[in-house]
């Protein structure tokens, strides 16, 4: 196990923007499958952006936190800050997006096709 984590330090630091990329690529199904259910529960419901958002603060919050906490090295106890920083972050990214995908689609409801 500790090999690879060498192996993926190496890439890492030969190759800091290809991982950056291939980390977020990687990561953005795992935000829409949790985030992107309970969005499209609330927008049914008639929330509204504002509920959407609430909606998906939680979903957002829980798979931030286990991602963070994954992607950590150590202990339980070392892990700690990355399982807050991700919950923060994915807290943060789901709401703003949800809210985003929200008014998108309310301005294109709004467009007309001739």
């Amino acid at each position: 196990m500790e090999a690879q984590r060498q192996i993926m330090r190496q890439h890492q630091i030969a190759n800091p923007g290809s991982y950056l990329g291939g980390e977020l690529v990687g990561a953005i199904p795992t935000v829409f499958i949790p985030v992107g259910g309970a969005a499209v529960n609330s927008v049914r419901a008639g929330r509204g952006a504002l509920g959407t958002m609430r909606a998906t603060a939680t979903p957002g919050v829980v798979t931030g936190t286990a991602a963070g906490a994954g992607h950590d090295e150590g202990g339980v106890v070392e892990r700690f800050d990355g399982a807050a920083i991700g919950g923060a972050t994915g807290g943060v990214g789901a709401v703003l997006l949800s809210g985003a995908g929200v008014l998108i689609a309310r301005g294109m409801a709004k467009t007309r096709i001739l």
